[in-house]
């Protein structure tokens, strides 16, 4: 009996963990939705022929964000990040933090010389890539946390290679209410990058309509 209900509990956690969540799709087709917080709406426009937004760098890191709402369980962020142009000393990327943590995110940047930068590719701070150059479209990423099991995955592709998927342990606790934050910076003003996201997808969280929008900070239109 103790085994059989041992069984049953360990199948009833893999069945919460795996149910149905809360879907949000953002586009970037339309005016962003008045929820977002623009902190410099001039490093930030939509792109109507890529139905996407364009971030560029500056001095200050954040560019806009986002308030989220979680009410526990099982959360999904996906997403589509495209680098224009990296040249050395920037990165540029969105990230889902509590605080300061990041808890999920990619960033792209250019490192090494300045005269002929590498592309960095650093996705959830665990792994990381270079290439000689920005790659021809964007990066794909879906990372899928599951609290109840102490796992999370991440499962990335880049332009004309085969996805990869990797499976670590997870032990960090995931925040009532993170921020969806979208970062650009340069370490020098005369350095730039510029990137692109097409869509970003969410399970497992919600905007957090009690914060309401901020009259002070004009969106991208």
């Amino acid at each position: 009996p103790q085994t059989r209900a041992a069984a049953e509990s360990e199948l009833d956690v893999l069945r919460r963990a795996t149910a149905p969540r809360h879907r949000l799709a953002l586009r970037f087709e339309r005016p962003l939705d008045p929820r977002w917080r623009a902190h410099d709406p001039l490093r930030l426009t939509r792109d109507p022929t890529r139905d996407a937004l364009r971030l560029q760098t500056a001095i200050d890191p954040t560019v806009a964000s986002l308030p989220l709402r979680h009410a526990g369980g099982t959360i999904v962020v996906a997403y589509d990040l495209e680098a224009e142009l990296a040249e050395w000393g920037t990165q540029i990327g969105l990230r889902l933090v509590d605080g300061d943590a990041v808890l999920v995110g990619t960033t792209v940047g250019g490192m090494g010389s300045t005269d002929a930068p590498n592309f960095s590719i650093d996705i959830s701070a665990n792994i990381q890539m270079m290439r000689p150059r920005p790659p021809p479209g964007p990066i794909r990423v879906r990372h899928e946390i599951y609290p109840e099991l102490g796992l999370e995955t991440v499962e990335y592709q880049l332009p004309g290679e085969a996805p990869i998927r990797q499976t670590r342990p997870f032990d960090k606790r995931l925040p009532r209410r993170p921020v969806l934050r979208l970062h650009a910076t340069s370490q020098l003003p005369f350095f730039f990058a510029r990137a692109f996201i097409r869509s970003i997808e969410l399970e497992g969280l919600e905007i957090d309509d009690n914060l309401g929008p901020d009259p002070d900070q004009p969106l991208a239109r």
